[in-house]
């Protein structure tokens, strides 16, 4: 028997005085009606307190029942409330049993949201800024060529590229002068 319905039905407090008082304070949410304890509020009907065994039977049955549709923990939570039925801990019981469920995570969508916030990179007007890159060594061509310089603008996103047998300064500024500056100015 809880603290809250003992206090309630027959009137016996613990003995900490503190815990007497959060007690005393507390139960004024709730209320014995033919000896089950509810929980009143100021909006919503009276919701019937369950035990923990009593809350994860139900959240079985609504979420993966008859007609248990495995929706969302929110949604779970919220369907549960709205069938009259409450315990202390039914939002983490909600989320633990969809994050438990087989089908839930097997066939729930894939969020495609990045690991980690995007940067944009801001270039003020066409060919201000431009982003150069290095790639290879990738499988040999005619003339003996496996590597690549790619320079990309970051405004138009238009794309230079030229394959080069050797990486070399001479030839990434070669590169730049001929296909970049001689290009565009």
């Amino acid at each position: 028997m809880s603290p809250l319905y003992a206090f309630l039905a027959n009137g016996t407090l613990p003995t900490d005085k503190s815990k007497a008082r959060k007690l005393r304070y507390r139960s004024a949410r709730y209320t014995v009606i033919n000896d089950v304890l509810y929980k009143r509020g100021y909006t919503t009907p009276y919701l019937k307190c369950l035990t923990k065994e009593q809350g994860d039977y139900i959240l079985r049955e609504v979420h993966s029942g008859v007609c248990g549709d495995h929706s969302g923990s929110r949604s779970l939570a919220h369907k549960v409330f709205r069938q009259g039925y409450f315990w202390p801990t039914l939002h983490q019981d909600a989320n633990m049993l969809v994050k438990k469920c087989d089908k839930c995570q097997r066939f729930g969508s894939v969020p495609h949201v990045p690991a980690e916030p995007l940067s944009p990179i801001v270039s003020p007007w066409p060919f201000a800024q431009w982003g150069l890159d290095l790639i290879g060594p990738m499988p040999e061509g005619k003339g003996q060529v496996k590597y690549a310089v790619v320079a990309v603008d970051y405004f138009t996103k238009w794309v230079e590229a030229k394959a080069l047998a050797t990486i070399t300064a001479a030839r990434i500024e070669d590169f730049v002068w001929t296909n970049i500056c001689c290009r565009f100015g």
